[in-house]
């Protein structure tokens, strides 16, 4: 295969490829030279997507490259890159009011270091307040459940006699002891305590007594073991040993969300936090956290609940996990009234304003009613809200089947209580946290995609009844409100409908409910190619937003997004 290219600089040149177990060897060949050999074989799984450099200090000029096989195995050609080596540029402009939100759930993230990650913000000039996402699992302090981890016993009896050969086979592993004089079916035991503790990886043992338990170490299907034991007798011995259990047949469990641990936050999370909130006061860079409704494996009892009796969950998009929508009851507030109060806390430590988001803390915007499951509708019928309506109302809340049904129903008895217990849910977290930290200001995430009044997009979203129960009418002015700030987002609206003008009704509700500029956020989505969204930056910035956060860091880096709004090409200038 040849390729030709040209570089107006000198550069080092890399090839994009794949490295992985059925990989081969290919001979590259530049401007007819000498052929060098890369290998692109490697005992790893998955494959690996990588750069290799094949040519460094490579003049300018055009240039032609030839790849030839040369062992079997595969070889992936996906592109050459001509890198021309400088210092790190300074950032093209500062903006100040806009910055890219951080998922702590993605690689872009939690696995990046803070101080690596404020470097790139200040290499890439987005000096605006940040908005940080907690995600729906990593952060949150976990105890396993239902895990079965192998485990089997080993009873050793009668009279050993010196000479007895006692041997265990762990999965072809074999270890033995003979036996000296006046040994104890106890001492044999301890013996192969000791020996398989100092010698064996997989699993490990403990004695009591004359029985020797052992455990595998992990309960995946990789710690599953055959185990043998037996005794070669000398005359007149009637030592013996016998086998109970199995080291085979474990059972993972589930990582569960537990709320009796504090603080809420695991010590990675919180050590990393530490170190985020600290650079951001060396910068005097705002940021607020965000945490939502929805949390990965969570206790019994924490699920929203559909009229037939499912439970809410989504695909994370990791593996097979699936997250929970979490309902407005008390145990939920508790335990995110600790999550808070701990990010409160850690950053009152950095010096810097405590500063809250709930993430979409709203009543879950879809329904499971379908042709299939008639008995589905809406997930409001949490056993204690079902409670709760029967002692606020005198009867059984109705039966909601969709985002669209009339709100109004029994004269909007009903939908008011749904209403009012979002309202609640969210003063009694405020309450909570500010009574140990005071300062600590609040922002409300309201998604106006699956809450807009008539259904919209090309998803159809919203609905009245979602628009009526999610937003409670003390929401609607800041005064009443309780919260600091209200920031919009339409991610339907943009990223899958690309209708500016929906996404503008999204950057305007605030300000046609009577909430200040200066109270007003919006969020742009960013996660899918073909949309305007520089241009919906714009319509926020005419608007008079002082605050636009770019849904997410991840994807401005993986898609290479200009860092400076209209720098792409587009029209769009501010």
């Amino acid at each position: 295969m040849t390729v030709k290219y040209s570089c107006p600089s000198p550069h080092d040149l890399y090839l994009g490829t794949s490295l992985y177990t059925d990989r081969g060897s290919v001979a590259i060949q530049l401007d007819g030279g000498v052929e060098t050999t890369l290998n692109c074989a490697l005992a790893n799984e998955p494959s690996v997507n990588t750069r290799r450099k094949i040519r460094s200090t490579v003049p300018p000029g055009e240039h032609t490259v030839t790849f030839r096989l040369v062992s079997s195995g595969y070889f992936y050609f996906d592109f050459l890159e001509a890198v021309v080596p400088t210092d790190v540029p300074a950032a093209a402009a500062t903006l100040t009011n806009v910055s890219p939100a951080l998922d702590y759930s993605t690689d872009h993230t939690y696995k990046l270091s803070p101080a690596r990650l404020h470097w790139n913000f200040d290499g890439l000039g987005y000096a605006g307040p940040m908005n940080e996402y907690l995600g729906v699992f990593w952060w949150n302090q976990r105890k396993r459940e239902g895990a079965v981890f192998p485990q089997a016993t080993l009873e050793f009896t009668g009279s050993f006699s010196a000479g007895d050969q006692v041997f265990v086979n762990i999965e072809g592993q074999q270890c033995g002891k003979t036996v000296f004089p006046n040994e104890s079916p106890e001492v044999i035991a301890k013996h192969f305590e000791y020996f398989i503790n100092s010698n064996y990886v997989g699993v490990w043992a403990k004695a009591t007594g004359a029985v020797l338990t052992i455990t595998a170490r992990s309960p995946k299907p990789a710690y599953s073991y055959t185990l043998n034991a037996n005794v070669e007798n000398v005359p007149g011995s009637s030592g013996a040993v016998t086998k109970t259990g199995t080291l085979t047949g474990g059972q993972p469990g589930s990582w569960v969300v537990d709320p009796l641990q504090s603080p809420a936050l695991n010590r990675g999370a919180r050590d990393w936090h530490a170190d985020f909130f600290a650079q951001c006061k060396t910068r005097n860079r705002e940021v607020v956290v965000a945490s939502s409704m929805e949390l990965v494996n969570p206790p019994e009892g924490f699920g929203s609940v559909y009229p037939d009796g499912a439970i809410v969950a989504t695909d994370v998009g990791f593996g097979s996990l699936k997250s929970t929508h979490c309902a407005f009851v008390p145990a939920v507030r508790n335990y995110h009234a600790q999550v808070f109060s701990c990010v409160a806390g850690l950053m009152s430590q950095a010096q810097i304003t405590p500063s809250i988001q709930f993430g979409e803390y709203l009543w879950w915007f879809f329904t499971n009613h379908r042709t299939t499951n008639p008995n589905g509708g809406m997930a409001f019928y949490h056993p204690e809200v079902e409670a709760a309506a029967v002692a606020a109302l005198g009867r059984p809340l109705h039966r909601f089947v969709n985002p669209n049904d009339d709100p109004l129903i029994n004269g909007a008895a009903d939908a008011v209580f749904l209403r009012n217990v979002l309202r609640d849910h969210l003063g009694g977290i405020i309450a909570a946290v500010r009574s140990q930290h005071p300062s600590t200001k609040f922002e409300l995430l309201f998604p106006y995609d699956v809450n807009h009044p008539t259904p919209a997009g090309i998803h159809n979203l919203g609905g009245a009844l979602n628009r009526f129960v999610n937003l409670p009418i003390e929401w609607e002015t800041k005064a009443s409100s309780g919260l600091d700030s209200l920031k919009t987002e339409a991610l339907d609206f943009g990223a899958w409908s690309r209708n500016l003008d929906l996404a503008r009704t999204a950057i305007e509700l605030p300000f046609t409910l009577g909430w200040p500029k200066d109270s007003v956020r919006h969020l742009v989505p960013v996660f899918r190619s073909g949309y305007a969204w520089e241009k919906e930056i714009g319509i926020a910035h005419s608007a008079g937003v002082p605050v636009i956060n770019l849904w997410a860091f991840d994807h401005v880096c993986i898609f290479g997004l200009p860092t400076v709004p209209g720098a792409s090409g587009r029209s769009q200038r501010f």
